[in-house]
């Protein structure tokens, strides 16, 4: 086997000293030995450098430095691909913890199935502490998907199914660009994207990773400041190629990512507390119009939601009173005459009318 690194795992951190060591840690004791480890710094003010030479010191597959400035997460990724020399790429996350057979395991299908672009794996939620907070399986069986297929099913559930960065492996040669730095939350799966363009997606059903979840990650706080909804409108413009082939247009597109996104921030001001001080963010570091913009989406969003929820509402009920009118419908045919039912039969008709109003 060749001395150079066959697979390379990129870490872009920032400020990330109190989660780095265990995430190092979980990468140097992978069963696969013959990888590099490239950590680029983006800038931090806390121990992240100390933590990271702690263990170069110890470990010559850790290739380290620190950015003169801060470039931001998906730029930061990318100067870790640019360096990266290995066959394969395995992305990763500062607060995450990778399985010890998790390299070794996605190795291992990429050399199975040539045709593959792209492998997930199964990832357990963990809080800060370590503690699990369950496993969201997506089959329960190796499963081999068409990138076509992959990609127009994440379009049509506005999902990143795919998976996380620190559950995704690819080839080298699949680089591309790397990611589009245009994006706040979606970067990766407009990335992913891009790449199933060359081949499938195949799916590992054990659990290869471990994804921490708290308030402080760069995830939770891309939600709260609502950057994922201009992120799905510019991922439906940018990937115009899948969106054709899901047979909706750019404007359905786009109404479905606002009643999306009405939905998701109801249920984050109903369960997270959500509130107008959070989604503004730091107020001294950003343009009055942006302030301003941010106050009408949020109000906006919740308006949707509302009328949403009231329309929702309101077609239940008249769906429930057309199924026992429709109950009743044997019985009336059995009435020789039909004039005493007509005012009945025309108060269904109207049922079915206004549903048809409601549902678009």
């Amino acid at each position: 086997m060749s001395h150079s690194p066959l697979v390379s795992v990129c870490l872009p951190v920032y400020n990330g000293a109190p989660f780095l060591g265990d995430a190092i840690e979980s990468v140097l004791r992978q069963t696969y030995r013959n990888i590099e480890l490239i950590i680029a710094d983006d800038h931090s003010s806390d121990g992240t450098e100390d933590v990271v030479l702690a263990h170069a010191k110890s470990d010559r597959r850790v290739i380290y430095w620190k950015n003169e400035k801060n470039l931001g997460i998906f730029a930061n990724y990318n100067a870790c691909l640019k360096s990266a020399t290995g066959e394969f790429i395995k992305l990763f996350a500062q607060d995450d913890l990778l399985e010890p057979t998790c390299i070794e395991r996605m190795l291992a299908k990429f050399l199975d199935h040539p045709e593959v672009a792209l492998v997930g794996c199964t990832k357990r939620w963990i809080d800060a502490s370590g503690r699990s907070l369950g496993v969201p399986r997506l089959f329960d069986e190796k499963t081999l998907i068409s990138g076509r297929q992959a990609a127009v099913d994440s379009l049509k559930h506005l999902s990143n199914w795919l998976g996380e960065p620190s559950t995704v492996m690819f080839p080298r040669s699949l680089m591309g660009a790397g990611f589009d730095c245009g994006y706040h939350h979606l970067g990766d799966l407009d990335y992913w994207l891009d790449i199933l363009r060359s081949g499938s997606y195949l799916y590992i059903p054990e659990i290869l990773c471990n994804f921490r979840h708290h308030r402080q990650s760069a995830t939770h706080k891309n939600l709260r400041e609502l950057y994922f909804v201009s992120d799905y409108l510019r991922l439906g413009e940018k990937q115009a190629y899948w969106l054709e082939m899901t047979g909706e247009s750019p404007e359905q597109y786009r109404e479905r990512v606002i009643l999306f996104a009405a939905t998701h921030i109801n249920k984050l001001v109903s369960q997270d507390d959500l509130s107008l001080s959070q989604v503004i963010g730091d107020r001294e570091n950003q343009e009055k119009e942006l302030i301003e913009l941010k106050e009408i989406a949020y109000s906006a969003l919740l308006q949707v939601s509302r009328l949403t929820q009231e329309k929702n509402s309101r077609d239940s009920l008249l769906l429930a009173e057309e199924r026992r009118f429709d109950h009743l419908m044997p019985a009336l045919l059995d009435i020789s005459n039909w004039s005493p039912t007509k005012p009945i039969r025309g108060l269904r008709t109207a049922l079915k009318a206004a549903r048809r109003l409601l549902v678009p």
